[in-house]
């Protein structure tokens, strides 16, 4: 799809976090994956993007991961139900994919989830503990 995915590390030690290994990376797959699908909409409109930004920052005791994108950005009521269960702005999207996310993430993972609007687009911002030495390790 000629996305370019920019990648940016606070720093390059291994990190980890407590939680459920797989069900972490399908919510990031998963939100991925929305970036995506923004940006072929917003070309779709006649927007020039293509950028998908993943930013990990370490500020202890968080790992915080930075999805973003440069697409259309959550526009209207659409921010503020982002999370809610049956709401989509996808034609066939059944409106499970963010609301899991917040589930797996706040639920299972003790962490943060937030959806917010950037100059260019939107962003999801992701926060976990950073904990060492813990058995069900999530690395990073």
């Amino acid at each position: 799809n000629y996305i370019t995915i920019d990648l940016k590390l606070d720093d390059t030690m291994p990190h980890q976090a407590f939680g459920y290994p797989n069900e972490f990376k399908q919510t990031v797959l998963n939100i991925l994956n929305n970036a995506k699908d923004a940006i072929l909409k917003a070309r779709e409109m006649g927007k020039e993007a293509g950028i998908i930004g993943l930013h990990v920052k370490v500020t202890q005791p968080q790992i915080c991961i930075e999805i973003t994108d440069d697409a259309l950005g959550f526009t209207g009521d659409v921010l503020a139900k982002a999370f809610d269960p049956f709401f989509s702005t996808k034609e066939e999207g059944d409106g499970f994919g963010l609301y899991m996310a917040k589930l797996i993430i706040e639920d299972k993972i003790d962490g943060r989830i937030s959806a917010s609007n950037i100059e260019n687009g939107g962003k999801i911002t992701i926060c976990i503990k950073n904990i060492a030495h813990t058995h069900g390790k999530i690395h990073l």
